[in-house]
């Protein structure tokens, strides 16, 4: 089999570009492989072709690029948005006969722990990395304190009303905008002291400390900061930090 140098390569590359076929061209370029008999050397070789770093598409940096770009594209294109929504309403909505067999499978898809699992980690990286955009902000419903305005989600945060409520005056949390990736996130934070300046954001160890935790702490942080306000964790109801800057006015 003879060998193309790479300066041949080129010249072959060039005299392509922007050349359009017709359709009967096509059919014959399709048919061109069919009946050909290819020795187990060439069908090996072939192979390899395909696996690992010789296949670009299998680098990672390529599926990131590719990742990437797909997004931008998405996000930043409303009627490419619009298509694919109407797209999957229509076969998927629209249609009982998909719908009952998307769910099957999904069943039969989280029977599987392992594939479960797989599944799951699959959507987290995806979204760690800006590559999925979720629309969610806090995760369970807020509780009102004492039929007020002011409200609060789990014992730390009700554990720092307790304390300071009626000491100093505590507001909702104030919402800033901070980016992951491609995607713009939407961080609301616990609780603002008007008379400090100050956004206060509640946290226990686990949830502080927990995977990617401290970079969307620093994330958030940074867009309060941004924005020109003072900002301080409280983690697991320790206080001495707090105290000691709010001291003058209690």
């Amino acid at each position: 089999m003879r060998k193309l140098t790479e300066e041949h390569k080129k010249k072959l590359s060039a005299a392509k570009k922007g050349r359009t076929l017709t359709e009967e061209h096509k059919k014959k370029i399709s048919k061109g492989g069919l009946g050909k008999k290819r020795t187990d050397e060439q069908k090996l070789n072939y192979s390899k072709s395909k696996l690992g770093d010789k296949n670009p598409s299998k680098q990672k940096w390529v599926k990131d690029k590719i990742s990437m770009s797909l997004t931008q594209t998405y996000l930043e294109n409303p009627k490419i948005k619009d298509s694919i929504a109407n797209t999957l309403k229509q076969y998927f909505v629209d249609n009982p006969e998909v719908k009952l067999k998307m769910s099957n499978r999904r069943k039969k898809l989280y029977e599987n722990p392992e594939e479960r699992n797989k599944t799951r980690d699959g959507v987290i990286k995806a979204y760690e990395e800006g590559r999925v955009c979720s629309t969610f902000s806090k995760s369970s419903k807020p509780i009102f304190l004492n039929d007020s305005d002011l409200y609060y989600q789990g014992s730390y945060e009700l554990d720092f009303l307790n304390n300071f409520n009626d000491k100093i005056k505590i507001e909702n949390g104030k919402i800033f905008k901070y980016k992951i990736g491609l995607c713009e996130k939407k961080y609301i934070s616990d609780f603002y002291l008007p008379d400090f300046n100050l956004i206060i954001e509640i946290k226990s160890e686990y949830t502080f400390s927990k995977s990617k935790g401290s970079e969307y702490n620093n994330l958030k942080r940074m867009s309060a900061l941004e924005a020109g306000f003072n900002f301080l964790f409280i983690v697991d109801k320790q206080y001495d930090e707090f105290l000691n800057l709010i001291k003058p006015n209690v």
